[in-house]
């Protein structure tokens, strides 16, 4: 995580960026490269974007959430799973667990969906679900589209608002 030494605040934030559609905007002239209307931050290697307040990188995505809610939770989701996406209406705060909850199937899942892999000994796909470092086991099936519904069932079951099915 980055650092979080430098305690922003909400009006340290609104004065130095207008926020527009997702984007930050300074402000305040910084110094012969940067101008008051000049898109703020860069993008670091996972696609988050930041900018510098106080000296210190702070994700954009937390900046815009901490302009338009007066507070910075722990943690800050995209609901799209999009890092670059800091329209407001994209971010909501949430736990560890739920954010753990959003997040996409890994590039090199298998069967296509999270929580369904396949089980060569009985010859099923084997459905498991995690939340707060949880294991349950869901089910063994033989075809695949049996496994998915239960596995999406169970997950809006336990992951609620935070399910993501992709």
């Amino acid at each position: 995580m980055l650092s979080e030494a430098f305690m922003i605040t909400k009006e340290i934030a609104l004065q130095d960026f207008e926020y527009k559609d997702g984007n930050l905007y300074h402000k305040i002239d910084r110094s012969n490269q940067i101008k008051v209307g000049d898109l703020a931050g860069g993008v670091n290697s996972s696609g988050y974007k930041l900018v510098r307040i106080g000296g210190e990188r702070h994700l954009v995505h937390r900046v815009v959430f901490l302009m338009h809610h007066g507070y910075l939770p722990n943690y800050v989701d995209h609901i799209d799973n999009n890092p670059s996406n800091n329209k407001i209406e994209n971010l909501r705060a949430c736990t560890f667990s739920q954010n753990r909850c959003n997040t996409p199937r890994y590039k090199n899942n298998t069967s296509g969906e999270k929580g369904v892999v396949w089980e060569k000994s009985s010859g099923k796909w084997m459905v498991n679900i995690q939340y707060l470092k949880k294991r349950t086991y869901v089910g063994r099936y033989l075809e695949l589209k049996d496994a998915i519904y239960a596995i999406r069932a169970k997950r809006k079951e336990i992951h609620g608002t935070f399910t993501n099915n992709n």
